[in-house]
C-alpha cells in the first residue's frame, strides 16, 4: 500500500500533467515547444554601422513597457514565451507563444471621462548582449548609468517603426479615432507607429501582413539607456 508521500506525489504529479495537458497557446506557463504553431511570427535583419563592434553574446527579446510614458515601467519577455534567433547572415526571427505577463497590461484610458476604452500590452523588440548567457535582458538599474553595470545586459539596438502588441481588451468605439491597431483581440499584433511627424501626419497601425515585412533593427554602441520614446501617445487618445 502506497504511504501518505507517495499517495501525494502522485496527485501533484496528475495535477501538473492536467494542467499542462489542457492548457492552450496562450497561458504563459507552456515553453514554445508545447505549441505547433505562434501566435505571430516576424522576421528582419540587423544591421551593423561600419567599425562597430558587435556584441559578444547577441539576442533579442521583446521589452513590455508603459507605451503611454506614465510609468517608464518595463518588463523584458519571459524566455518561455518567445523564441528569438539569429542567423550568421544577421536576419533574425522572432516567435511569440503564450500571452504577455498580465502586468504588462496599459490601460486606454479617455481623458475627459476617464472611461477604460482598450487594454493592451507594448512590446518593443530590443537587441542586447545577453552577458550572463540567461536568455533574460537584465536591465541596467540605472536607465542612465553605465551600460556595464555589474548583473546587467548592455543595450544594444532597437526602436524601430514596427512594435508588436497584444490585445486583451479591444478598442470597439468608432469615435475614437487611433488607427486599427487595437481593433481585435484578444490577440498578438504587429503595428507600424511613426512618430517623427507632426500629430497631422502620424501613423499608428496594423500591419495586415507581418510575413511581408522585413524589420531592420539597427545595432549600436553598448548603453544603458533605452531610446523607446513613443510622443505619438502623449496626446491619444
Amino acid at each position: 500500500m502506497a504511504t501518505p508521500g507517495a499517495r501525494a506525489a502522485a496527485l501533484v504529479a496528475a495535477v501538473v500533467a492536467a494542467a499542462v495537458a489542457t492548457a492552450g497557446c496562450g497561458d504563459p506557463v507552456l515553453t514554445p515547444s508545447a505549441c505547433d504553431s505562434p501566435q505571430l511570427e516576424i522576421e528582419g535583419t540587423i544591421t551593423r554601422p561600419a567599425g562597430l563592434t558587435p556584441p559578444a553574446h547577441p539576442a533579442l527579446t521583446l521589452l513590455w513597457r508603459d507605451a503611454v510614458q506614465e510609468t517608464h515601467h518595463q518588463m523584458p519577455a519571459p524566455p518561455a514565451s518567445i523564441r528569438a534567433e539569429i542567423l550568421d547572415d544577421d536576419s533574425f526571427t522572432m516567435k511569440m507563444f503564450a500571452t504577455p505577463p498580465p502586468e504588462t497590461i496599459v490601460p486606454m484610458i479617455e481623458k475627459e471621462t476617464n472611461r477604460l476604452l482598450a487594454r493592451y500590452s507594448f512590446g518593443e523588440i530590443a537587441l542586447y548582449d545577453d552577458v550572463d548567457g540567461d536568455g533574460v535582458f537584465d536591465l541596467p538599474p540605472d536607465p542612465h548609468g553605465t551600460p556595464a553595470a555589474p548583473g546587467s545586459d548592455p543595450f544594444r539596438g532597437g526602436g524601430t517603426a514596427y512594435v508588436v502588441v497584444y490585445v486583451w481588451q479591444p478598442l470597439t468605439d468608432p469615435a475614437i479615432a487611433v488607427g486599427d491597431l487595437f481593433d481585435q483581440g484578444p490577440r498578438y499584433r504587429l503595428g507600424l507607429i511613426n512618430c517623427m511627424f507632426s500629430q497631422e501626419t502620424q501613423e499608428l497601425r496594423r500591419v495586415g501582413d507581418p510575413s511581408a515585412v522585413s524589420i531592420a533593427v539597427t545595432m549600436r554602441n553598448p548603453s544603458a539607456d533605452l531610446p523607446f520614446d513613443r510622443t505619438c501617445f502623449f496626446t491619444a487618445p
